[in-house]
């Protein structure tokens, strides 16, 4: 069967039945004359950042997009600090300019750490994804706020929201809170929590 041409159909009777292993479908694809070329030649996992055992902060959360760099391709990577279950530090960033092989060293993100509220609650971020926006060459690091209590996760959060950092030629804008008048938004924000 032609993965080029696989519909939903066909794709869902062939993982039903089993007649295509779907390792083979899903990792090959057609090219013009009918030659298959591997989508993904290989995988391997690398531990980029240790710590869990005991040697540093336990890193967590780590997303990454890519960017054209003067010398080629860079990875550019966010990643954070995990203290407990929900209790996540400041947000980090670092980059690789050989496509992962070496890394810098994760540096603090400066307006997405933790700050002091009123009622001696701290607000902090996590969840945050860069993403490469190549229109004006800055890096969007999206995520949403979250509340702690005594260096906790409260368990009735107060409202929350999205909020965006920009990385620009080499430095980052302050935290801002993500404003749209769509009146789902607090809907799609709100975590539930059993």
């Amino acid at each position: 069967m032609n993965t080029a041409s696989l519909n939903r159909r066909d794709f869902i009777k062939c993982a039903s039945l089993g007649t295509v292993g779907l390792t083979g479908l899903l990792s090959e694809r057609s090219v013009l004359g009918g030659e298959k070329v591997p989508l993904v030649a290989s995988i391997e996992k690398v531990v980029v950042r240790r710590g869990r055992d005991g040697s540093g902060p336990t890193w967590f959360h780590p997303r990454a997009c890519t960017m054209p760099g003067p010398t080629g391709t860079t990875v550019f990577m966010t990643l954070q600090p995990v203290l407990g279950s929900d209790n996540f530090g400041p947000v980090h960033w670092m980059e690789s300019r050989d496509r992962g092989v070496s890394w810098t060293d994760p540096q603090l993100v400066p307006g997405l750490g933790r700050i002091a509220q009123p009622d001696g609650n701290k607000e902090g971020v996590c969840d945050v994804v860069p993403e490469y926006h190549a229109a004006s060459g800055t890096v969007l690091a999206l995520g949403h706020n979250v509340f702690y209590r005594d260096n906790r996760f409260i368990r009735e959060q107060p409202p929350r929201w999205p909020v965006y950092s920009v990385w620009r030629d080499g430095r980052w804008g302050p935290r801002r809170r993500l404003e749209w008048a769509d009146p789902r938004g607090p809907y799609i924000w709100r975590r539930w929590i059993p």
